[in-house]
């Protein structure tokens, strides 16, 4: 399950960040994404609440982007920036089940990667595999 992070959950928000740092500074730089994230609007990190444990797992930080092509439409991107699962769960999907409720919560709207955060490649994976299941899904349905 995505819950919206809070300022209860930000030592739990902070590790998980730090995972996708590099190099000593880790929780310094970890603490200056999370000040971006709270201040800037537009960005939000979300935490995935693992179901069989209840605890917090992994995170996943997301911009989204107004589209301007059309004033009357209301279309909007969402720009996956990082994306962190805590080592123990890091074989078991996990990164996958983030994008997939992610993907449910917008429905309507395109989820991509970043290529500066390196994760335009693996949302691009993600994304296709939701198709092929959705796809998969309708088949079912329709037999």
């Amino acid at each position: 399950m995505l819950v919206n992070s809070t300022h209860k959950n930000e030592k739990v928000v902070l590790g998980l960040l730090s995972l996708t740092c590099e190099g000593e500074e880790q929780m310094t730089e970890a603490g200056e994404i999370l000040t971006k994230y709270r201040d800037q609007e537009g960005f939000d990190l979300y935490l995935y609440k693992d179901p069989e444990t209840s605890n917090f797992v992994g995170l996943i930080g997301i911009e989204q982007r107004k589209v301007e092509t059309d004033p009357a439409e209301n279309l909007s991107t969402i720009i996956v920036h990082r994306i962190s699962i805590i080592p123990s769960f890091e074989g078991e999907s996990v990164d996958y089940l983030l994008f997939k409720e992610l993907k449910e919560m917008f429905p309507q709207i395109q989820i991509a990667g970043s290529i500066q955060s390196h994760t335009q490649d693996k949302i691009a994976q993600f994304a296709e595999r939701y198709r092929e299941e959705k796809e998969a899904s309708n088949e079912g349905e329709a037999d």
